[in-house]
């Protein structure tokens, strides 16, 4: 015998078959030599010679004549350019020991496999008029379901079985009957839910490899397959008479199904879903029959592929659009890395999120529906078990957070963004309860289930209802991979940042430096001439600082320095901006300063402030400030002019006797 007995059915390699079904014969020649190595035990049937005469025989000398040019075409081929779900197979009609029959041949490894089925050519134009017609078909076709209920359609008419389903595989891999054709009588499933358990994943990897399945009658006996080597391992998966597991034929009789067939319903090299055919009775689809499925699903292949092309480069570019959009509205509002919060709304939107929450530098920022604040302090706790260096995500609530009714609601869906160092955004999608109608309970939801047990067939369909909960519409592959450009475009926003908030900070006290004092002045001026308000500048210089650096050092000189910047900050309204210009010159700049009485109320409470006394590294020292301002555009309406007449005033003050203030007037001009 070929291989081994099957295993469990959800672990056993089902391509490994050690036997096939009794509507055809089946040998395997040696690729080198091509010696007969292995055939089924009916081959007599089908060819007059008994297994002892076969095998380990030539096969250019002992297969009848018609059948020996199907050897002679293939030595020159190359093994390994076959596409998934693809097998190169090289067929041939003869006539044999009184019957008409179909020989295929295919690689298999070190092997070829050489299958014989009763059959006859099909005649000329019938095969292409069908084609025709489903390529016509699919042409009109606009989304995936579509094209894949016309292929639905076309195998019904092609195999005339009972019940033909169309099921898609849905994520987690349980399916779903989405459409079907039935002969009158016949029981339906439309609209139900199969659990993952009933394709296990061996058994889809098959149907990814070979599209299309035929099982005549689940009740003929297998028949095995002889070997002159006890054991001799051959590689079925492109065999059209391969044995099927016990457990799946088994599977078929509760369900009252006599024979079936399927057909792969494959998109951008992905498992779609299966068109599942049954028959009430036992029924032979002839092998031409199956091909010309096959060649149906393989053209609604590349037309569900480019559908599926088609709608991810439209999502992506909507996603670089989005995202183009974002990156311009941040380089153009400046105010830090907060004003990344001002695109949360924007970037929600973009994908199709409910809500949106962003974390920046310790400040919490909202956008759309999400959970309170005490709910968010879990996700976090969750969500700082995550990488971060990567885009993560849910489309189900992990069961660590499924007990917070607020997160179970609100986020049962996730797209984690982090960016650098405890900063994120969280996308969140809403809980979208369905309700579910199975065919049959499934195992997972039994008492006392064990998710180890040995898979076995089921033994009933009978409709069993549930309403899910604690998912959400799930994130598409382009989503994610959006997300992580999105992260990076932020992430170089932030670096950005940094490397501008460097050449534009004083490094000893952290106010803004000169070029930033340019930079902001600039835009108080065109901010109060477009909107006709009152801007002001004060120009501050320390008085008594020389001494201070001559009798305590320099150490002492720039502590005091930091600590006078720190009063400053503490002293002007959020909106305005203090800088350093140099030693010990600094200014204020006010947006939208009120009134003249307002701006020496402020000057009033700076000088009050830089008067107090302070105590830097251990000594107790004393200074003062002598103030300048100016106003625009009552003194100027350009940076250069408010400048020079803040500095007369701050002149006329340190001549009249320092530690004071003075606002500027025409009589200062020379």
């Amino acid at each position: 015998m070929i291989n081994a007995p099957f295993g469990d059915c959800k672990s056993a390699a089902l391509h490994l078959a050690d036997s096939i079904q009794p509507s055809g014969a089946l040998l395997v020649i040696e690729r080198r030599g091509g010696q007969i190595c292995a055939l089924s035990a009916n081959v007599e049937a089908w060819l007059g010679l008994p297994p002892q005469a076969l095998l380990g025989a030539p096969s250019s000398a002992v297969l009848p004549v018609a059948i020996r040019p199907l050897l002679a075409a293939l030595p020159g081929a190359t093994e390994g350019r076959d596409a998934p779900g693809a097998a190169q197979v090289r067929l041939c009609a003869a006539d044999c020991n009184g019957r008409s029959l179909i020989a295929a041949l295919h690689f298999a490894g070190p092997h070829l496999v050489l299958e014989l089925e009763a059959g006859s050519v099909p005649s000329f134009g019938q095969r292409e008029q069908v084609l025709a017609a489903g390529m016509a078909a699919l042409a009109a076709t606009d989304s995936e379901e579509a094209a894949a209920q016309v292929l639905m359609q076309q195998v019904a008419d092609v195999t005339g079985y009972d019940r033909v389903m169309l099921y898609r595989f849905l994520p987690g891999w349980h399916g779903k009957v989405i459409d079907e054709a039935l002969r009158p009588g016949v029981e339906g499933f439309l609209g139900l839910h199969f659990p993952a358990g009933d394709v296990p994943a061996n058994a889809r990897r098959l149907y990814l490899m070979k599209r299309q399945r035929v099982i005549a009658d689940v009740d003929a006996e297998p028949v095995p397959v002889l070997s002159a080597v006890d054991g001799l391992s051959v590689d079925l998966t492109h065999a059209e008479l391969r044995a099927v597991h016990p457990v799946h034929v088994q599977y078929l009789r509760n369900m009252g199904v006599a024979a079936s067939f399927s057909v792969s319903v494959v998109a951008a090299g992905r498992l779609w879903g299966l068109i599942a055919c049954h028959h009430l009775e036992p029924k032979t689809v002839s092998f031409a029959d199956r091909q010309l499925c096959e060649q149906l699903a393989t053209v609604t292949s590349i037309h569900m592929s480019d559908l599926q092309r088609l709608a991810h480069e439209q999502a992506r570019h909507a996603h670089h659009s989005a995202r183009a959009e974002a990156r311009m509205m941040l380089q153009a509002g400046g105010g830090g890395k907060q004003a990344i919060a001002t695109q949360l709304v924007h970037i929600r939107t973009a994908f199709g999120a409910h809500g949106g929450w962003a974390r920046l530098d310790g400040r919490n920022h909202y956008s759309g529906d999400v959970p309170d604040t005490s709910s968010l302090d879990v996700l976090k706790n969750w969500l700082d078990g995550c990488a971060r260096e990567q885009v993560s995500s849910y489309d189900a609530i992990p069961a660590a957070l499924e007990t917070c009714p607020a997160l179970l609601r609100l986020a049962s869906g996730l797209l984690y963004i982090p960016l650098d160092g405890q900063d994120f955004i969280a996308l969140l999608r809403a809980e979208q309860p369905e309700n579910v109608a199975w065919a049959g309970r499934p195992s997972s939801h039994s008492a006392g289930a064990d998710p180890q047990h040995a898979l076995g067939p089921r033994t009933s369909f009978q409709i069993w209802r549930e309403q899910t909960h604690g998912q959400a519409n799930p994130w598409r592959d382009i989503d994610i991979e959006a997300a992580g450009l999105l992260r990076e475009m932020l992430l170089e926003h932030v670096e950005r940042l940094d490397l501008e908030r460097m050449a534009l900070t004083d490094p000893l006290t952290g106010l803004g430096n000169r070029a930033m004092f340019e930079r902001t002045l600039q835009e108080a001026v065109d901010i109060g001439l477009r909107d006709d308000t009152l801007s002001a500048l004060l120009m501050i210089d320390l008085d008594r600082f020389k001494p201070v650096n001559d009798c305590y050092g320099h150490p002492v000189g720039d502590a005091l320095l930091v600590e006078v910047a720190e009063r400053l900050r503490r002293h002007v309204r959020g909106r305005d901006v203090v800088a350093r210009l140099g030693g010990d010159e600094f200014a204020v700049i006010q947006f939208h300063a009120g009134s003249e009485r307002d701006v020496e109320a402020a000057a009033a409470r700076i000088l009050d402030a830089i008067r107090a006394p302070y105590a830097v590294l251990g000594h107790r020292v004393e200074i003062g400030a002598s103030i300048g301002a100016a106003l625009c555009p009552r003194d100027g309406s350009a940076p250069l002019a408010l400048v020079e007449r803040a500095d007369l005033a701050l002149y006329r003050v340190k001549h009249g006797g320092r530690d004071g203030f003075r606002l500027f007037d025409a009589g200062m001009l020379p």
